[in-house]
């Protein structure tokens, strides 16, 4: 559970700190479909909407982010709008993508 947070946090810092959130979208697409649990298995759905609530979090502000030292994010709610207008469509190429191994 822990990786599955961590992996959220870098996901949802990558999405606040870059320019283009669409791109940003098909960055964290890409990310969770070929991501793999400890015994190499690609994660389930459950996993990949989970990965996205916790996301979700981080950008709201629910959870903070877990920092490197010298690394500074601001949050705005600019931010948590442009990941609420891209969740459902990450969250449908997850499972389509899922459907199509």
């Amino acid at each position: 559970m822990t990786s599955l947070i961590v992996f959220a946090n870098d996901l949802a810092k990558y999405f606040v700190l870059s320019e283009n959130k669409k791109k940003a979208a098909t960055h964290m697409i890409y990310e969770i479909s070929s991501r793999m649990d400890a015994n190499y298995n690609h994660l389930n759905d459950a996993d990949k909407k989970l990965i996205l609530h916790v996301i979700e979090e981080f950008i709201n502000g629910n959870l903070q982010f877990m920092l490197n030292p010298g690394e500074m994010i601001v949050r705005k709610r600019k931010d948590l709008d442009e990941f609420l207008a891209v969740k459902k469509y990450i969250l449908d190429h997850l499972l389509i993508k899922h459907l199509n191994r």
